[in-house]
């Protein structure tokens, strides 16, 4: 019933991250038309005319994810499954299909919701029963509940089966010690597989799922202006409920190593550093640190031959500590060795102020015309059709949902972080003793 074919939050990264370090700016394009607004229940909308003929899309985005519901993280992962559920969700949910829309459900650390994209002919339709979701968004029942709980294990077993996966969440485990993140970011049941109640769902959602904290967002072959008119008294018309704040608990990383067996031949290397909250004076020049290292690995492992993809990246539009993460996909299990002293000597090199200014320039250059793609200031989707489009709404969406409340503070600082800065952010968050290694490899080469 449902299409689940949107890449997951750790594939949009790596294809964002490949692809500021190895594709040309082109031109820069007209600005879009482009209206953000504060709705009167204190909701975020946003309305985009991104030019593609024929196709509309939708995001319902709240504040909602997996560290909200750390005693529990089924509860963040079963509710965007039962956001759509209301007196017509059934219909609603299995017309889609019928109507030539995709339907995406999306939870992580911070984040869930829905995505949708179709024909624009049945943009209002659609639109106006995420508006009733947005006003009532905890009305399923139990069938609703058994139903969004199958799906989820359904899920879990499919991912449970690939060993990438069940690695990755391993190590989110060992990295964020007792938090349960992992169940939510690698796709993997926890243990025990224990069905929420409907009582603790509805709890959940009602105070997660609050109109004041939501991001809702419109985009496509949209006249804006004349949209906006339409709508503009009825969505002002929702009560305004803020989300309840919640801590975010501090990152207690356990540096180490996890060897992991693959029966088949693939290989990954995983190496996380603890990197600083999202919001922090820190966070531009980590990202600038991984900007840099990841053109060193990707000229020294993969220009060399020694695998198929090195990426790094640090995900700075998170509320919570996020790690600096590298991931070397794809090498001859002969030469892991190999490529784990190319990682430290070229870690050592940027501590020790080995590397150009000419990277921090080239870093930085890339991480605004990402930054641009969120705003008005950028260009839209660069592909065609329903998939293009779901999945430029949901990088949108998450440069919106937290990162915009401390958005200007980071473009300053990234402004203003040079090679020194790098360098100095480099000693402090690349040490040997505080990283946590992950080997993916055949049997054999693990004995």
């Amino acid at each position: 019933m449902f299409s689940l074919n949107v890449p997951n939050r750790l594939t949009l990264w790596l294809l964002i991250l490949t692809g500021l370090l190895s594709i040309p700016h082109g031109p820069v394009a007209a600005a879009l038309d482009w209206h953000d607004q504060t709705l009167a229940c204190g909701a975020h909308l946003t309305i985009v005319d991104t030019a593609q003929k024929g196709y509309a899309g939708l995001v319902l985005y709240y504040p909602a994810g997996t560290v909200y519901a750390t005693n529990q993280p089924a509860l963040a992962l079963m509710a965007p499954y039962l956001l759509l559920e209301s007196e017509t969700g059934d219909d609603f949910v299995a017309g889609l299909q019928e109507l030539g829309w995709k339907l995406n459900f999306r939870t992580d650390l911070h984040g869930a919701g829905v995505f949708l994209a179709g024909p624009v002919e049945h943009l209002d339709a659609v639109f106006n029963h995420l508006v009733e979701c947005l006003r009532t968004p905890a009305d399923f029942d139990e069938g609703d509940l058994r139903q969004a709980w199958q799906a989820i294990v359904t899920r879990w077993e499919r991912m449970g089966k690939r060993e990438e996966v069940v690695m990755g969440a391993r190590a989110e485990a060992a990295f964020y010690g007792r938090h349960p993140y992992h169940v939510g970011l690698g796709h993997v049941a926890p243990d025990p597989l224990i069905s929420p109640r409907s009582v603790e769902v509805r709890q959940f959602m009602m105070q997660r799922y609050r109109a004041g904290g939501a991001f809702l967002m419109v985009a496509g072959d949209v006249e804006v202006e004349t949209f906006r008119n339409r709508w503009e008294t009825h969505l002002n018309a929702i009560p305004g409920v803020p989300a309840v704040s919640t801590a975010v608990p501090e990152l207690n990383p356990l540096p180490g190593r996890i060897d992991h067996v693959n029966p088949t031949d693939n290989t990954l290397l995983i190496v996380k550093y603890p990197g600083p909250l999202g919001s922090s004076a820190s966070s531009a020049p980590t990202t600038l640190l991984a900007g840099v290292l990841g053109q060193l690995l990707d000229r020294n492992i993969t220009g060399a031959g020694l695998a198929r993809s090195a990426n790094v990246w640090y995900d700075f539009m998170s509320p919570g500590p996020r790690p600096l993460e590298i991931r070397v996909r794809n090498f001859h299990p002969d030469d892991a060795g190999k490529i784990e002293e190319i990682i430290k000597r070229q870690c050592q090199s940027i501590k020790d102020g080995g590397f150009s200014k000419f990277l921090v320039i080239s870093a930085k250059d890339n991480l605004f015309e990402m930054l641009d793609s969120g705003t008005a200031k950028g260009n839209g989707p660069k592909r065609n059709g329903v998939g293009g489009l779901l999945a430029w709404c949901q990088t949108v969406a998450w440069q919106n949902l937290h990162f915009q409340d401390w958005r200007s503070s980071f473009e300053s600082q990234l402004l203003g972080t040079g090679q020194e800065r790098v360098q100095l952010e480099a000693q402090k968050r690349l040490e040997g003793a505080s990283a946590l290694w992950s080997f993916l490899l055949p049997e054999v080469k693990l004995e």
